[in-house]
């Protein structure tokens, strides 16, 4: 501490200042050379480590924590006034003197700016405090500032949470001031603090009635959305809106808010169908279609009325969202199903035909008439889609021989990195014990250098490979030719997987030695993973004589194998 007084140099002071933030918790002495130094600097570098080590060391100390407060007059910079309102949220939590000091400042001071900054403090250290909720309420009573009417709503989202005098207060705000930036801060409040809050819930309908602000309705409909869960009222509010309003976003949100508030409920669900039945807006159906997706899972009247709207609409962004809505609920559905496999051949637009293949994927394991069509579909689309397709075909085609065959196809025909590493990801899935597939997972390994699709068939043949000679070999050659720590993790995993007799951990431990005994080889953590995986499984003899078998036949085998000089 003696070289604060000795150095005007900036940078010393500055390490010097962090050390004593991380040794001297609670000392008192470094915590009043700390508070003299913010008099002595006005560079802000130094001065925000300053605040950030009485942040660590002065846990309620009222020095400290008055001349933080008085900092934030002095300073402009927005990273020191961060640092500010972090130390004091650490070090003035339930300090009734700071809070009472910070709401006369809330009071006091014209800037927005510093409002905010005050409002920030508060939030951290008045959670639940009573008596700070009180005086908040009150200076509302008092003020006619619509920005300290904006911070103390932004305050009582942090601190007010279930709070009934803070909420009934926000309310009356929304009753006597008509200002959208107030409303907006009240709403965003009330989200916060005021779930279930029937008073507050009926105040914020009656606001999506009262404003024609498309922002703020968009804001009230994402608020109900979370508060009022199963509130009938909202549910009628919200259908309502969805009816009458042009603008799509309103729309979006407020298709979001019914799918968290209205799941499984039958009426709503039946007054939506009839929603469909009489409108020939697509952006209506589009809403619907989206809000099905979350609160109709397996419901047999919306899956048909969603495979109805297919056959009314040539619409393609309509298109996408029935598919994928469908690929949300209808999982098995044999109807579905064929119709999504019929669009297929309705459309030639690449998004709408990503859009079904995903859903597919999703609702149609081991269907032949979906396999099929997607592997057909493999031939009809550009590249930049057929990743999609591969990816559905690794979800619903386990064991299915014309999938694997075309997949492998494929990689034979495609270099491109995104195709191979999704069907080297999908093979890995479906392709279990297949020889074929195993074979042509090793040879990629042999056409590729790229970590990431290394690391994917890696994976892979930890999957499908238990057991398989060649896939065993190979990992052990690719741990010795990869320097990528995530890659040599999977390979260890794998390896750990498919070793599955004797003869092979006696391999393995024998093939790692050199590995292991050479002072030239570095990274030596994931041999020795998998070398005590081995030696689990292996009497001690056995594992000795794996260790010492440098005469054998075996271990001449695999180390010609891996090309490697036996010494």
């Amino acid at each position: 501490m003696l070289l604060l007084d000795e150095t005007y140099d900036e940078d010393t002071r500055r390490k010097v200042t962090e050390s004593l933030g991380n040794i001297a918790v609670g000392n008192e002495e470094v915590i009043n050379r700390l508070i003299l130094l913010l008099d002595e600097t006005y560079d802000k570098d130094t001065r925000r480590k300053v605040t950030e080590s009485l942040g660590n060391i002065a846990v309620g100390n009222e020095g400290a924590i008055n001349r933080l407060i008085l900092l934030l007059d002095e300073i402009s910079d927005y990273y020191t006034h961060e640092s500010v309102t972090e130390s004091l949220g650490k070090i003035a939590v339930g300090n009734e003197g700071t809070i009472n000091r910070l709401i006369l400042l809330l009071d006091e001071t014209s800037g927005f700016y510093n409002r905010g900054r005050v409002a920030d403090i508060l939030g951290k250290i008045a959670v639940g405090n009573e008596g700070a909720i009180n005086r908040l309420i009150l200076l509302l009573d008092k003020t006619s500032d619509e920005y300290t009417r904006q911070s103390v709503a932004d305050i009582f989202a942090n601190i007010a949470v279930g709070n009934e005098g803070a909420i009934n207060r926000l309310i009356l705000l929304l009753d006597k001031y008509s200002h959208y930036n107030t409303h907006d801060s009240v709403a965003d409040s009330l989200g916060k603090i005021a779930v279930a809050n029937e008073e507050a819930i009926n105040r914020l309908i009656l606001l999506l009635e009262e404003t024609s602000d498309g922002y703020t309705r968009r804001k009230v409909a994402d608020i109900l959305g979370n508060i009022a869960v199963g509130n009938e009222e909202v549910i009628n509010c919200l259908i309502l809106l969805l009816n009458e309003t042009s603008d799509k976003y309103i729309r979006r949100e407020v298709a979001d808010s019914l799918g968290n508030i209205v799941v499984g409920n039958e009426e709503v669900i039946n007054r939506l169908i009839l929603l469909l039945d009489k409108t020939s807006d697509e952006y209506i159906r589009q809403s619907v279609a989206n809000i099905f997706a979350n609160i109709a899972v397996g419901n047999e009247e919306v899956i048909n009325r969603l495979i109805l709207m297919l056959d009314e609409t040539s619409d393609e962004d309509t298109r996408q969202i029935i598919a994928n809505s469908l690929g949300n609920i209808a999982v098995g559905n044999e109807g579905t199903i064929n119709r999504l496999i019929l669009l297929l051949d309705e459309t030639s637009d690449g998004y709408t035909r990503r859009k079904v293949a995903n859903s597919l994927g999703n609702i149609a394991v081991g269907n032949e008439g979906a396999l099929n069509r997607l592997i057909l579909l493999l031939d009809e689309i550009d590249k930049n889609n057929r990743w999609r397709v591969a990816e559905s075909l690794g979800k619903i085609a386990v064991g299915n021989e014309g999938a694997l065959n075309r997949l492998i196809l494929l990689l034979d025909k495609y270099s491109d990195y995104y195709i191979r590493k999704i069907i080297a990801d999908s093979l890995g899935n479906i392709a279990v014990g297949n020889e074929e597939v195993i074979n042509r997972l090793i040879l990629l390994l042999n056409e590729t250098s790229d970590y990431y699709i290394r690391k994917i068939i890696a994976e892979s043949l930890g999957n499908i490979a238990v057991g398989n000679e060649g896939a065993i070999n190979r990992l052990i050659q690719l741990l010795d030719e990869t320097s990528d720590e995530d890659t040599r993790q999977r390979i260890a995993n794998s390896l750990g997987k498919i070793i599955a007799t004797k003869q092979q951990y006696n391999q393995v431990v024998s093939a790692l030695k050199f590995n292991l005994t050479s002072r030239f080889f570095y990274h030596k953590e994931f041999f020795y993973q998998i070398t005590w995986y081995c030696s689990q499984n292996l009497t001690y003899p056995e594992f000795y004589m794996a260790w010492h078998s440098e005469k054998s036949n075996i271990w001449k085998i695999l180390w010609k194998h891996l090309n490697r000089p036996i010494f």
